[in-house]
């Protein structure tokens, strides 16, 4: 990667935060997210070198995400994340709430909806990049993580029925 997107690259990861879910904020992260999910997915399908530790490795994208130490903030968003998806009232508080974007656009519910999915299958790959190494499998907060996929595989199950 060329010296100019690794610096982009590793901006974005820094400016992830615990930003309040769809404050202005927020949607700029998702923003940013989505690029950095992309390149760690284009990283990953590389040839691999399982023996090699991620430092060795031309995954920046992860490596970055370790180094600043977002991997877990990752994880609680996407826990704060989840944990509003799956309430059975969701649409109803986004109806109530004036929810501006970005750009300081006032947004209806299809367009929060179009960065709620997109918030999600970012967050996810990225993680799940994440988990392919040694490392950040040593970092993650565990008992979050298997906490979050309880409750991801519970709602599931629910749906189903």
């Amino acid at each position: 990667m060329p010296r100019a997107g690794a610096y982009e690259l590793r901006e974005c990861i820094a400016g992830l935060g615990a930003f309040g879910l769809f404050s202005k904020e927020w949607f700029q992260m998702a923003e940013s997210l989505q690029h950095v999910a992309n390149v760690a997915l284009m990283e990953q399908s590389g040839p691999s070198a399982h023996s090699m530790t991620l430092w060795e490795k031309d995954e920046l994208a992860v490596r970055y995400l370790l180094e600043e130490g977002k991997l877990n903030l990752c994880l609680r968003l996407m826990e704060e994340y989840m944990h509003f998806a799956f309430s059975s009232n969701w649409q109803d508080k986004l109806r109530d709430a004036e929810i501006i974007g970005p750009k300081g656009q006032h947004l209806g519910i299809p367009e929060v909806q179009v960065a709620m999915g997109a918030f999600e299958q970012s967050m996810g790959l990225l993680i799940n990049c994440a988990l392919k190494s040694v490392e950040a499998v040593q970092t993650i907060d565990m008992p979050l993580m298997f906490s979050h996929i309880a409750k991801v595989v519970e709602q599931d199950r629910k749906s189903v029925v």
